[in-house]
């Protein structure tokens, strides 16, 4: 079972990275053959059809800026309706937490002339903001979960020592909860670095065009370079592979480790003499 899982996940990004190596007649002849002998013209073809490292960059400076605000104001978001009590508490709680029942397909009218209204369509300050919102509530739901099982009685010593409500959020709560503000980070970067559907609906401008637009041009009506298209594709699959392979055990220990932090905040103390 484990042998299939790992097969259907690496099986396709291994016969893209292979394939990226072959040529047009080599891929035609045989998809599933190795090159022989492996050719770079996929790869050269790749950064001189298109400017790769500018769309690069581009994805970049889309996904790093909403990676930080996203579980910001997540964050924001989430503490005090986790901690606060205050009228509609809960309505705005199901408010924000259902957005990730919306399929994107009913987005897009409303969300291309909400753009178009704020003069953000076409923009790359527009294009963060748009992400950074559009998984506001996934990042909220995770931060939410991970502060309810967060005890309060570290909150509540701060606040009689006089501590103002975003000294508690800001120095104590995005600490305790920082590993859950990492894994929302790379949930969106990633989201962020894959996304096509809507850099091509709102930013259809040459120069704001992401690597996943880009690739896509690759493949025309009467024409077709899959070698170029598999190339580009290894070269944007590196970006969230190294970030996974170095964030992945950072997350898992640093989880761990606030798990056992929590559960130790949770047993009961000595009990006080005179009580």
């Amino acid at each position: 079972m484990l042998a299939f899982a790992l097969t259907a996940a690496l099986g396709p990004a291994l016969w893209a990275v292979i394939s990226s190596f072959k040529t047009n007649d080599q891929l035609l002849a045989g998809a599933f053959t190795p090159p022989a002998p492996p050719s770079m013209t996929g790869y050269v073809d790749a950064f001189r059809q298109v400017d790769l490292p500018v769309n690069i960059l581009n994805t970049f400076l889309y996904a790093a800026p909403a990676a930080v605000l996203c579980p910001l104001v997540a964050l924001m978001l989430a503490y005090p309706c986790t901690r606060l009590r205050f009228p509609f508490r809960r309505l705005i709680t199901v408010t924000i937490a259902s957005g990730i029942a919306v399929p994107a397909v009913c987005l897009i009218t409303p969300e291309f002339f909400l753009m178009l209204r704020l003069q953000l369509l076409d923009t790359k300050h527009g294009m963060v903001i748009f992400y950074a919102a559009i998984m506001l509530p996934l990042a909220f739901v995770i931060l939410r979960a991970f502060l309810v099982s967060v005890p309060d009685e570290v909150e509540e010593a701060a606040a009689l020592d006089g501590a103002s409500y975003y000294q508690i959020l800001f120095r104590i709560v995005a600490p305790i909860v920082a590993p859950a503000m990492a894994t929302v980070s790379v949930l969106v970067f990633i989201s962020v670095w894959n996304d096509f559907l809507w850099n091509f609906l709102l930013a259809p401008g040459f120069d704001n065009r992401n690597t996943q637009v880009v690739l896509a041009s690759f493949r025309g009506q009467f024409n077709s370079n899959i070698p170029a298209m598999l190339a580009g594709v290894t070269v944007v699959l590196i970006v969230p592979v190294v970030l996974f392979l170095l964030t992945q055990r950072r997350a898992i220990a640093a989880l761990a480790g606030s798990t056992a932090g929590g559960e130790a905040t949770r047993r009961p103390g000595p009990p006080v003499p005179g009580r």
